[in-house]
């Protein structure tokens, strides 16, 4: 019991050694394709999660680590930009429209403007 619990503190020290030492490269590289940052930073706990629950990860060395973040980077950043073709992007003069919905107007005219507005992101 007491050699699970010391493997577990070795392997608690040295994720975070880990992490302190390549999470500034591997987010610079995120960042570099993500213009928001708060992407960038879920993307860069995505990428540690999926190190931390591979076995094999901690098998490799140094070098091997830092490419094996790199490749699970890059294919997070892709997943990024396929989630944001799938999702609707509403342009500022059609949020002004939507939210523009007024209190003198009956319940089927405010459900025939919504219909009107929302049409054009409705999947076919």
């Amino acid at each position: 019991m007491k050699q699970e619990m010391t493997e577990q503190c070795l392997d608690r020290s040295s994720m975070e050694e880990l992490y302190e030492s390549m999470a500034p490269a591997i987010f610079a590289y995120i960042r570099s394709f993500l213009s928001s940052q708060e992407q960038a930073e879920d993307v860069l706990v995505e990428v540690f999660l999926a190190a931390f629950e591979s076995k094999k990860f901690f098998l490799l060395n140094l070098q091997e680590r830092l490419a094996w973040l790199r490749r699970v980077a890059h294919h997070k950043v892709v997943d990024c930009y396929r989630l944001a073709g799938r999702l609707p992007v509403a342009t500022l003069e059609h949020l002004e429209k939507a939210t523009s919905l007024t209190s003198n107007r009956t319940p089927e005219q405010i459900v025939i403007q919504r219909e009107d507005l929302y049409a054009p992101y409705l999947v076919k």
